[in-house]
């Protein structure tokens, strides 16, 4: 994340329809929970969704990421500000409306 960041920051065109979906684990540390705010913050949280990729199909077959409405709890636990979660909580690609 932080290549893309630095890229982001320049200006890179080639980032101009980079988006990023986050999925939230239990094993971050608070170290690494402020590394990922810091990178959000600097890519831009809008370009952030919270999304999950678990599925009842991936329950059964043993997925390891958490199932939306847990990735949600999860996710609003980061230490971001109301306004930064309102952003992402709204956030709807284009192509999905």
């Amino acid at each position: 994340m932080e290549v893309f960041g630095n890229a982001v920051s320049a200006g890179d065109r080639r980032t101009k329809n980079l988006y990023f979906q986050t999925v939230t684990s239990e094993r971050l540390d608070e170290a690494a929970t402020t590394r990922l705010v810091k990178r959000m913050r600097r890519i831009g949280i809008n370009r952030f969704l919270n999304a999950s990729d678990r599925t009842n199909a991936s329950d059964r077959t043993g997925g390891k990421n958490p199932a939306p409405g847990d990735n949600w709890k999860l996710f609003l636990l980061l230490p971001l500000t109301k306004e930064e979660f309102k952003t992402v909580a709204g956030k709807v690609f284009q192509h999905m409306r």
